[in-house]
């Protein structure tokens, strides 16, 4: 046992894993400081280490630097995995296959990395503890690690233990009582009566429909679903067929370590951090692609499924691993088309995964915009239902997990605090307290969000239960402090509409900033929580003479144009392009 004079490294939540006899503690993070546990730990001597990810120029540089790092990663895992596995895919099969864990993989430890060796570089006689190798867990799917790498504080002191034992700092090895991660495979054991309904009639369809020609998985209809599907179903003569892919599979593979530790060994890259995520890939790289991958892409042939012409989708790329498994082996067969999914998308300066959803398609569907470096089209959105409007002002709030999954210019990691703190500013300076409601979002990651704005002093109504499109629909006024996709639905009902922002979170493309500035001209959009509070304060009870001004609907127009297009005859644009591409004999070049 190492000596506990010194500083101890804090790595994760778990506080059975720190040593309090050390001369002090060095957080890694606020993601080691849980609020409901500040009593504990504001006894302590520690400080805070500082968050990289707030400087834009480390986020720019961190982000080219992984989507190099994954060019060269994938090159070699498509040597290794096809000579284990005995086969001869190519890289794009690879790719298209691993794309989604890959990437996030790679932000995920990239983050673990730097944190860990940069706390080491600036502190002297820095020490921790790390678990011992016989508590690690092993991941099975995409969908696991996700899960685990954004929430699991176990799994995460993994992480942290495999960057300290690889870069051999000055450590303590420990064995805790965790909950090992299930590493049974079993796919869509559980369904929503939704996910059931589609299934049933995907059935039917698809066993009445030999012919069919386009198969949507998981469009992502975000309301009246089953309509939607028949509509285009019906619309388009029976060409446009559902089958969400929400099959049963179970393989119960147990992973090898011994052929995990020569498969991935002496890979021998010039780039420390590259030969670093090949040590990681012993113990996390997911079962499914490695031991259990023949089994399991047997199981998918056994279902006898038919490859379309097309396929869209829009939300099953990180989740559904029938999906991604059987559209990698027919890529040369199939036309593979994916819709945006998320309001980040073209206004980001580089958002990781519309990278990942346009590197995995042939054309790319967004809500306006267009990208150059790939085949992109537009597919307009459904309008929102429209509900009889009340008195009410909508606070709609999001949440970042505490453990880092993609770095980015969102309110990611310890920028959370900073968006939290934004918002009670804005509380406490808003007068129409009986009017608000605030909706937080369904996940809070242990950041404790309504307790701390409950620290403003003020008696805070909160609802969230109410369906969130009923709610914004009904509102008079709805404010969103953040700018992700809900501020674009709002806007599309021409729903009066305010958003702010903290400084410095967010990075605009050049093309969106014209943009941005109307919006803030026309005071829709605000850089700090103040002078927006101030604005409602000011204006609340005229809203509407406001929001009916020329400029103000010149400038939510004009960016809904180029960022939320809707349209009421969206089913027929639907038909018509899906239509296009089945005329024009549109062929996959893979």
């Amino acid at each position: 046992m190492m000596s506990n004079n010194g500083t101890f490294l804090c790595t994760t939540a778990l506080m059975d894993t720190w040593d309090t006899r050390a001369d002090k503690l060095l957080f890694l993070g606020e993601h080691c400081k849980l609020f409901d546990k500040k009593e504990y730990y504001e006894k302590l001597n520690y400080q805070v280490f500082k968050y990289i990810w707030s400087d834009k120029a480390e986020v720019n540089n961190a982000l080219m630097y992984c989507t190099s790092v994954f060019d060269d990663i994938i090159e070699k895992l498509t040597e290794l995995l096809n000579r284990y596995h005995g086969v001869n895919y190519s890289k794009k099969y690879w790719q298209d296959l691993l794309i989604p864990w890959l990437q996030y993989y790679i932000l995920t430890i990239y983050d673990r990395y730097m944190h860990i060796k940069m706390a080491y570089a600036d502190c002297k006689n820095l020490y921790t503890n790390i678990l011992i190798e016989d508590n690690f867990s092993f991941i099975a799917t995409t969908k696991d690690f996700l899960e685990y790498a954004h929430s699991d504080d176990c799994f995460n002191l993994q992480l942290y233990s495999q960057v300290v034992k690889f870069l051999n700092l000055k450590h303590n090895i420990i064995n805790i009582d965790s909950p090992k991660i299930q590493t049974k495979i079993e796919i869509n054991n559980k369904k929503s009566i939704i996910k059931k309904t589609l299934s049933v009639i995907s059935g039917i369809i698809n066993i009445l429909n030999f012919n069919k020609k386009v198969v949507m998985v998981s469009p992502y209809f975000k309301f009246n679903a089953i309509r939607h599907c028949l509509k285009l179903f019906v619309y388009s003569k029976f060409r446009i067929v559902f089958d969400n892919m929400n099959y049963h599979i179970l393989v119960d593979v147990k992973p090898n370590l011994n052929i995990r530790k020569n498969l991935f060994k002496n890979i021998g890259f010039m780039d420390e951090f590259k030969n670093f995520l090949f040590y990681s890939f012993v113990q996390n790289f997911p079962i499914i692609y490695l031991e259990a991958y023949k089994d399991f892409d047997k199981k998918i042939d056994e279902l006898k499924l038919k490859p379309p012409k097309v396929v869209y989708s829009a939300n099953a790329l990180y989740h559904n691993e029938i999906f991604r498994f059987f559209y990698a082996k027919y890529r040369k067969d199939v036309v593979v088309t994916y819709g945006q999914h998320g309001g980040d998308f073209g206004i980001d300066k580089i958002d990781v995964q519309e990278e990942i959803e346009s590197k995995f398609c042939d054309i790319y569907y967004t809500y306006g915009w267009k990208k150059q470096e790939v085949l992109c089209s537009v597919l307009p959105q459904q309008p929102l239902p429209i509900c009889s409007a009340n008195n009410k002002i909508n606070l709609i709030m999001t949440c970042m997990p505490r453990y880092l999954c993609c770095i980015g210019y969102i309110e990611d990691g310890a920028k959370m605090l900073r968006y939290i703190e934004n918002t009670k500013v804005f509380l406490n300076k808003l007068k129409y307290d009986n009017l608000l409601n605030i909706r937080t979002y369904n996940g809070d990651y242990g950041w404790s969000v309504k307790n701390r704005l409950l620290e403003c002093g003020k008696k805070l109504f909160f609802n969230s239960k109410i369906n969130y499109y009923k709610q914004i629909s009904s509102s008079r006024l709805n404010v969103f402090d953040h700018m992700h996709t809900g501020y674009l639905e709002s806007l599309s009902l021409n729903k009066p509409t305010i958003i702010f922002i903290a400084k410095g979170v967010y990075s605009f493309r050049e093309e969106v900033k014209p943009h941005i500035k109307d919006l803030i001209d026309a005071k829709i959009l605000f850089i700090g929580a103040e002078e927006c509070a101030e604005f409602i304060n000011k204006n609340y009870d005229e809203i509407e003479l406001w929001w009916n001004t020329n400029k103000v609907q010149n400038a939510k127009n004009l960016f809904l144009h180029k960022y939320f297009r809707t349209s009421t005859n969206w089913v027929q644009e639907w038909v018509k392009e899906f239509d296009m591409l089945l005329e024009n004999r549109w062929t996959n070049k893979v």
